[in-house]
């Protein structure tokens, strides 16, 4: 029985053993590529004609479409920094309202105020006369948009 046994494992050894190398031996034909891969005849060729001026078309709505996004964006932030320019504006003059009008007649002061308006005034020049003030610099970036 134990000779039975080794017998069918041998069989069955040898007939994987067979089986792979049959199946190593078997030449397959469809190495590398077909010669006619990419010929006009299994698929059309784009041409310069109506679909390539669509592609263009839609290339360009796209680019303007962008270019009204990002001009829109500018003209905001141009916005934006003038109303906060204002703004600030306003804050220091009421508060310099406000000082005159109803602290000082209190007969309270505060004693570095001069200097703090001094330093306000020296900021406010400052920013207003920046080279790189925001409204010079969105108006720079808006004119190359125009440009390119």
């Amino acid at each position: 029985m134990l000779e039975t046994s080794k017998m069918k494992i041998r069989f069955i050894l040898l007939s994987l053993l067979l089986f792979v190398l049959v199946s190593s031996q078997t030449s397959v034909s469809a190495v590398g590529k077909p010669a006619d891969v990419g010929s006009s005849s299994s698929r059309p060729a784009i041409t310069g004609g109506p679909v390539q001026n669509r592609l263009t078309e839609g290339k360009l709505r796209a680019c303007q479409a962008r270019e009204k996004t990002i001009q829109q964006r500018i003209n905001h932030l141009v916005e934006l920094v003038t109303r906060m320019e204002s703004k600030f504006d306003d804050i220091a003059k009421r508060t310099e309202d406000f000082y005159t009008a109803k602290v000082v007649p209190r007969g309270k002061t505060v004693a570095n105020y001069d200097a703090l308006v001094a330093d306000i005034q020296t900021k406010k020049t400052a920013v207003q006369a920046a080279p790189g003030k925001p409204q010079t610099v969105l108006v720079a970036m808006a004119m190359l948009l125009k440009v390119n």
